[in-house]
């Protein structure tokens, strides 16, 4: 959070999204160059002196009155070389984000269909995801009940 301090924080009313899901270490850093071996560290004699490693990509949230979302799990993705070059896709982690759509109904509005997001909650995300990954929590599915009027 140094360089956030640094220019005044995080604005009122935001919310870090890895602080906000447990703030776990094994998804602090999004460029790390003990783990990443697309990062030269050649300059500046570095290399063999020590690893830096920093937490540049981040996720921010600003809650909705009354809240209409919540975040469930951060982790990371790309952690994995790519089999046909032996290299990391980047130079920086992807920032992986399970959210949860908090359905209210109101007077004389009618509620948003969760059908409308089946098809991801199912979805078998691999995007060159290692063993070393956590995997995000199992989602259930709710549904409504229906009845004809």
């Amino acid at each position: 959070m140094f360089q956030l301090a640094q220019c005044g924080g995080i604005p009122s009313g935001m919310c870090d999204l890895w602080v906000e899901c447990g703030s776990r270490d094994a998804c602090k850093y999004t460029w790390d160059s003990a783990r990443n071996s697309n990062i030269q560290m050649k300059r500046g004699g570095w290399k063999g002196r020590f690893n830096p490693r920093c937490r540049f990509d981040r996720l921010f949230m600003r809650p909705s009155s009354p809240p209409m979302l919540k975040a469930d799990f951060f982790g990371l993705l790309g952690l994995k070389k790519v089999p046909s070059t032996e290299t990391f896709p980047s130079d920086h982690w992807a920032i992986w984000t399970y959210f949860t759509l908090l359905v209210r109904e109101s007077a004389g509005s009618s509620k948003m269909p969760s059908e409308n997001f089946e098809e991801f909650e199912s979805r078998d995300v691999d995007l060159f995801s290692s063993s070393d990954e956590e995997s995000p929590p199992k989602r259930t599915k709710s549904r409504s009940s229906k009845s004809d009027d």
